[in-house]
């Protein structure tokens, strides 16, 4: 049986195996900025809702500062790529 923290080691490694597809189809087909925001989007989202799910279901918790800094960190992560997204698009509807 996989523990949570096992789980959560295959996700991550499973996002960054993605990030460096991502990276070299980017490359290839020369929509990198968009593909990149894209995936940070969705990786600092499942973060959040990892940590939201662990703390509903424990029994007990308490959040300690390195969680906040992470979670603070996640929530920079989705503003800046959903900015770079919204700018993207902006820049192409004037074009």
């Amino acid at each position: 049986m996989l523990t949570q923290s096992g789980f959560a080691i295959i996700v991550v490694g499973f996002f960054l195996v993605m990030q460096l597809a991502i990276l070299i189809v980017g490359k290839i087909f020369g929509k990198l900025a968009m593909l990149v925001s894209t995936s940070n989007i969705l990786l600092a989202v499942s973060i959040i809702s990892y940590w939201m799910l662990n703390l509903l279901f424990a029994p007990t918790h308490f959040i300690e500062l390195r969680e906040v800094v992470v979670l603070c960190a996640q929530v920079l992560v989705i503003t800046s790529a959903s900015y770079s997204l919204v700018l993207q698009h902006n820049s192409k509807s004037f074009k």
